[in-house]
């Protein structure tokens, strides 16, 4: 198996993408390529270009069916990959999910990393205990922020931590106490939730476990014997900030009422300050929506310009490219056109050197022969003439026929 990212993919530049894409492409065949974290090759200045050709290219005889390719990411980000591109959903049509672990086997996980770390937890067998943790660990499930198994090791690591730092003399076994756990997963809890911006629910307290309303900032204990003092609203420290008048009678001091105990006048108070939290929570989720729709507006138009740059240079390399090979084409005719003719005129040159080569033995068989045969006693050299020969005086003939030419 050879693994890479969408790093070792995606170029720096223009051009560069492509002979990134097949580098890694060739470097599988034969093998798996496992593209760990796929879904980034949707983003970024050129990541459009390493989708393309990835599409192009596995389709082509050189790839396909030679190796096997998988891109591994989160759900809902290799959905928004999948939609960059038409083709590439069509050419990577197997899906394999991978469920998040269920609330009892994270619990069962947690307790084989305690147990891999020499940690007792010997109040899980309590079911008081147990069904507490769980319950955290199943509400923990449900935020946007959870990574399953990994979350799991580190909340272990935590609870690790957490007995070395309460354990400063030599025992003979370390033991979590169930206090310290559930003030681990609450704190872990507290986090996630502040991170998805969640308001926590009122949940019956625990001995020793985190106050989820810790966060919430209580009101000062009244007596029922006294009443609330009214006080004028601060000066903002900056002018500008025009601080905002209160408009409905919750928001108003209120006078607490005889025989309400401190208890409940808390849990009122407390109330009153999350539904006030529930509020500018959703008003600024409702802010970063729609700053989240604009941006993804913007992209989307920097991705369409983007895009058809792309296939501007695109086309225009594709004309430049048919453009070279006719020329190397016409190039490689004209070279096989010369060499024809090279070896055509090799030919006939050897022909001419060859006929010449008889010509010159017959001519001196015939020149010897006349000597022998004494016609002209000077002994000139004989002329060849249209049926015969003529010495080179003039006074003396032989025809072709007595020479037997």
């Amino acid at each position: 198996m050879i693994e890479c990212s969408a790093t070792d993919l995606i170029g720096e530049y223009i051009g560069q993408t492509g002979p990134k894409t097949i580098k890694q492409l060739e470097r599988g065949l034969g093998k798996v390529l496992f593209i760990d974290e796929a879904y980034r090759l949707g983003e970024g200045r050129f990541a459009q270009e390493a989708v393309n050709e990835l599409v192009d290219t596995i389709t082509k005889p050189r790839f396909a069916g030679k190796l096997v390719i998988i891109l591994a990411g989160y759900d809902n980000d290799m959905n928004n990959l999948l939609r960059v591109n038409e083709g590439l959903s069509s050419r990577f049509a197997d899906e394999i999910v991978f469920p998040s672990l269920n609330p009892v086997h994270c619990l069962q996980l947690l307790k084989d990393k305690l147990k891999e770390s020499s940690i007792a937890f010997p109040s899980i067998q309590d079911p008081d205990i147990y069904v507490r943790i769980l319950d955290r660990i199943e509400e923990l499930s449900k935020l946007p922020a959870w990574g399953n198994a990994r979350d799991i090791q580190t909340l272990a690591k935590s609870m690790v931590r957490t007995v070395y730092q309460n354990n400063t003399i030599k025992v003979d076994q370390l033991l979590l106490p169930a206090d310290a756990a559930m003030k681990c997963v609450e704190s872990m809890l507290v986090e996630r939730r502040a991170r998805a911006k969640i308001v926590p629910t009122t949940r019956p307290a625990f001995v020793g476990e985190a106050q989820i309303l810790d966060a919430v900032p209580s009101a000062p204990q009244i007596s029922s014997s006294t009443s609330a003092a009214t006080k004028p609203a601060p000066k903002p420290e900056n002018p500008d900030e025009v601080p905002q008048e209160p408009t409905t009678p919750e928001n108003t001091d209120e006078c607490r009422d005889p025989g309400v105990s401190d208890v409940v006048w808390q849990s009122l108070q407390n109330d009153k300050k999350l539904a006030k939290l529930k509020a500018e929570l959703l008003e600024q989720d409702t802010r970063n929506q729609e700053k989240a729709q604009r941006l993804a507006e913007e992209a989307e138009k920097e991705a369409k310009q983007v895009a058809a740059a792309l296939l501007e240079i695109q086309a225009k390399n594709e004309a430049e490219a048919l453009e070279l090979l006719r020329k190397r084409e016409e190039a490689r005719i004209r070279e096989m056109e010369a060499k024809a003719e090279r070896e055509r005129m090799q030919r006939e040159v050897e022909r001419m050197r060859q006929e010449e080569k008889k010509r010159r033995a017959i001519e001196e068989r015939a020149q010897m022969k006349l000597r022998e045969m004494g016609v002209c006693p000077v002994g000139y050299r004989w002329i060849k003439q249209d049926g015969g020969y003529r010495c080179a005086a003039g006074g003396h003939w032989v025809d072709n026929s007595k020479l037997g030419v």
